[in-house]
């Protein structure tokens, strides 16, 4: 009777060594971090779906049926890793391999997409055509933040030069508004932070959550609680859950575009899941969507008191992923 009692405790003693020494996926905590090596070479695809519904509700506006836009847009990056500093800041290297465009609303529809060839370019697009072959470059933190951002006004001068001659001054600028994302210093390191700081700041397992703040989406003036929870891990792979909360962020100031003054009252949400490298913090694919509704106020700023208050719905996707490539030659 003593004999198998004593092999029962061996037995159980062994089982709980066999568990230290290899655990479950996902039964310890871990700290992630974006650990990017130097002279690694990365391929970024963005895929950005939208589509905007106003729906004119003034007495000015009685009778006019509701405006539709859609937007696609897709940005393809060669990403080179040229530095890591000791504490992990990273100099990264971004070059536009592709670019892609559908925009559909009332006044027609243009397409563009730099794998094609056009024997005449549509002028709404030549913008987005210039950003081909054209590089930039960021200091990334290893919480995914945008540090510094080299580049940006020399791209910015390319693309303005690309534009339609015919083109007034004023239509130049309308042109290149739509573009901030890719060429102004906060909308691209919100573009980029909002898909890539990801990271929280303690260690985590699986089920733990950890929260953020961002003030705007996709250029829209409101205010995002993020909120992230580590769903599951396996193979080298963590599996992030992404669920916010949307809200019009309440210090924002109307939008002026010559005499027109527009203020947002915006409510939403915004859902989705991340694939990452545990190895890396290296963000393999992640989709997000968003709904957001409210209603725009525009103004005359002419001291004629006429306003118009719109219903608006906003619906998208955006996609990412970032996959490994092999470095080209030395630039």
């Amino acid at each position: 009777m003593g004999n198998k009692k004593f092999k029962m405790v061996v037995s159980v003693f062994f089982v709980i060594v066999i568990l230290i020494i290899c655990p479950v996926d996902g039964a310890e905590t871990n700290e992630y971090r974006l650990n990017l090596e130097k002279d690694k070479a990365y391929y970024i695809r963005i895929m950005i779906d939208k589509q905007t519904v106003i729906r004119p509700s003034s007495t000015q506006s009685a009778g006019k049926k509701e405006f539709a836009e859609q937007q696609n847009f897709g940005f393809g990056y060669n990403v080179d890793v040229d530095e890591v500093d000791g504490e992990g800041n990273a100099w990264i290297k971004l070059e536009y391999d592709w670019v892609s465009l559908l925009q559909k609303s009332p006044q027609g529809e243009v397409r563009y997409n730099s794998s094609k060839t056009y024997r005449v370019l549509p002028k709404s697009a030549r913008g987005f055509a210039a950003l081909v072959g054209q590089r930039f470059f960021v200091k990334m933190t290893p919480q995914g933040r945008i540090e510094k951002i080299n580049g940006l006004g020399l791209l910015r001068s390319h693309v303005k030069s690309r534009l339609p001659g015919s083109a007034t001054e004023e239509q130049k600028d309308a042109m290149l508004k739509g573009m901030d994302s890719q060429l102004e210093q906060m909308a691209t390191k919100e573009f980029f932070e909002t898909l890539m700081a990801i990271y929280p700041e303690v260690a985590v397992g699986v089920g733990d959550s950890w929260s953020e703040k961002t003030s705007s989406i996709g250029g829209l003036p409101v205010v995002a609680e993020r909120k992230f929870e580590l769903k599951e891990r396996k193979g080298g792979v963590a599996v992030i859950g992404v669920n916010s909360v949307i809200e019009s962020d309440p210090e924002a100031k109307p939008l002026r575009t010559g005499t027109l003054e527009v203020t947002y009252k915006l409510s939403g949400k915004q859902e989705g899941q991340i694939k990452m490298e545990e190895s890396t913090g290296r963000v393999i694919y992640s989709k997000l969507t968003e709904e957001i509704s409210g209603k725009t106020e525009t103004r005359v700023m002419d001291g004629s008191g006429w306003r118009n208050i719109s219903p608006i719905k906003i619906q998208g996707t955006t996609t990412f992923e970032m996959t490994e490539r092999k470095k080209e030659q030395a630039y």
